[in-house]
């Protein structure tokens, strides 16, 4: 083996050298995408369990889609950073694909009881499995003290006004000449 590439002390022992040797035979001819298997949305398919593992993803389910297991692998030392708070809750559910809203006890109109919260999902269609699914992802997420309160199904409407404008300019350019 050559003295530039070796890892081993120079009173290295001949079997020490020669597994070395072999090892590094076979991992050379290895093709790994090296700068492309940290990255979620970029390391190759077989990948992505491993690096939801390394990337402490705390739920994970086999039948996702591989854009779900990419974002939920994406989103996790997000969510591990602010494992604890709402933000982490909403992290975890915006990984899953689900339009949602989390609404506080202090955002309540009257306020409701101290540490507790509401998820408004939006949709018209969602599966006990799915419901299941994103309660064990929010308590995964949520701090110990604070209690979900209920899960609201809602549909897709968007109420409220919207307005719209618009401007028009306009520039002429004219020469005159006296002759």
């Amino acid at each position: 083996m050559d003295k530039l590439k070796t890892l081993l002390p120079p009173n290295a022992s001949p079997p020490e050298i020669a597994l070395e040797n072999t090892h590094a035979e076979r991992i050379e001819a290895i093709p790994v995408p090296i700068r492309q298997i940290r990255r979620p949305l970029l390391t190759p398919r077989q990948f992505i369990p491993w690096l939801a593992w390394d990337n402490g993803v705390t739920w994970w389910e086999e039948d996702w889609t591989e854009i779900q297991k990419r974002q939920v692998v994406k989103a996790a030392p997000e969510i591990n950073k602010r494992r604890g708070t709402i933000g982490a809750v909403k992290r975890a559910l915006a990984s899953l694909d689900y339009l949602t809203r989390v609404v506080e006890w202090h955002q309540e109109s009257p306020k409701a009881t101290p540490y507790t919260f509401r998820v408004i999902i939006f949709g018209s269609e969602i599966s006990e499995a799915v419901l299941d699914k994103l309660i064990n992802q929010i308590n995964d997420a949520k701090n110990v003290r604070s209690y979900l309160s209920g899960i609201e199904i809602s549909s897709r409407a968007v109420r409220g006004r919207f307005y719209i404008g618009g401007a028009v300019i306009a520039n002429i350019t004219a020469e005159i000449g006296i002759q």
